[in-house]
């Protein structure tokens, strides 16, 4: 080729390089270049190539280290299903029945009532309503009891008798509006009592997962598809193939994200699904891997030249994988020990969690702006 002018020994290449566009594209290449070099006797030449690029800065979690937990967990081979809240203050949940708490600069074993199951297998805090409201949460376990929690009631788990078990999912966007799915497509609702209502399904289905934002609620699960209600109507809405909605996440109307699993020839592969307000589009996948979480973190929305994603913070786990989208592509983050499933994700504004792990290792991600203990 050419060079840009007299002086500077450099091809530049410029929009007509990308098909027109404004840069490259992740994986894409660009038209393959002629270069010529005089060296003038010279036997050593530095060739360099520079890379003028927009991108979304980064907010991923920079390094996950694995911690090997130390007498907290009360059970051998106890496993972490689940933790919600921030970098100040978190709880977590195990298979046998144990809650933990993370008060800022230390966890300790949260006591929970006699007479009720005790393992609490989803748990979902709603946000609060102002700066100084109380902080209001649901646990379900898989039998016929749930768990309410308020930071006003001394951050207490006060167990509710719900009448029936096969429950997957919890999820609420205020204190007043609370969803639980579970087997054979049931669904209840609280509306900020202590009580919860059945209510009619679309579905006979399996519910695996549920997301809710103040004007819907999005729920899916075996069958094949995923569902919409929108105060007054469902819809649906069909998934891959054979695959089963395990999770769900979102942020407003127009975009919320899916994680989607089934059986492959050679394991389970998994998919991750975003919804843009009108449709649903394949992400990612298929992935060699059995998702089982996907949470965001409720960073500034991307500016459009940088993408066409409006959150940039966003992961999925799954059986000893943590994949990362940033705003342009997933890609894989690095663990430090690989080998043991994750099962939850948990983030806020300036932290995110991951846990899993069996025999009381715990996986614990935070940000490089944040600074929480171990468990």
């Amino acid at each position: 080729g050419t060079f840009t002018q007299a002086g500077q020994p450099y091809w530049q290449y410029g929009p007509a390089d990308f098909g027109n566009a404004c840069c490259l594209l992740p994986t894409a290449f660009t038209a393959p270049r002629r270069w010529k070099f005089d060296l003038n006797g010279a036997y050593q030449f530095l060739f360099s190539v520079a890379v003028s690029a927009a991108l979304p800065a980064e907010h991923g979690v920079l390094r996950w280290p694995q911690y090997l937990q130390t007498g907290l967990l009360p059970a051998a081979g106890d496993t972490v299903l689940d933790l919600a809240g921030s970098v100040s203050s978190a709880y977590a949940f195990g298979f046998k029945g144990f809650v933990a708490r993370y008060s800022g600069d230390q966890w300790g074993m949260v006591p929970l009532p006699d007479g009720a199951d005790r393992r609490i297998r989803r748990f979902h805090l709603a946000p609060p309503a102002c700066g100084t409201c109380a902080t209001s949460g649901w646990g379900i376990t898989n039998t016929a009891y749930f768990y309410a929690f308020s930071s006003f009631d001394r951050e207490r788990f006060i167990p509710t008798y719900v009448g029936s078990g096969g429950w997957n999912a919890v999820a609420g966007s205020a204190v007043n509006n609370f969803w639980a799915v579970g087997d054979s497509g049931r669904i209840m609702v609280n509306r900020g009592t202590s009580e919860w209502y059945r209510l009619a399904s679309p579905t006979g289905a399996n519910m695996r997962a549920v997301w809710v934002n103040p004007t819907e609620v999005w729920m899916g699960g075996e069958g094949g598809l995923l569902y919409r209600f929108d105060g007054s109507t469902w819809y649906s809405f069909p998934v891959p193939a054979g695959t089963t909605v395990v999770d769900m996440w979102g942020v407003n109307e127009s975009a919320v994200w899916a994680a989607a699993v089934r059986s492959g020839g050679s394991g389970p592969e998994s998919f991750i699904l975003f919804w843009n307000g009108s449709s649903w589009s394949q992400a990612a996948g298929p992935l060699a891997t059995e998702l089982r979480a996907i949470q965001g973190r409720l960073a500034a929305l991307d500016d459009a030249s940088n993408g066409t994603s409006p959150l940039r913070d966003v992961y999925a786990v799954g059986s000893d994988r943590l994949l990362h989208w940033n705003g342009l592509a997933w890609s894989e983050q690095h663990l430090d020990r690989r080998g043991q499933s994750l099962f939850a994700v948990s983030g806020s504004s300036n932290a995110l969690w991951a846990v899993g792990g069996s025999n009381g290792a715990v996986w614990f991600g935070v940000r490089s702006d944040a600074s929480p203990s171990p468990l």
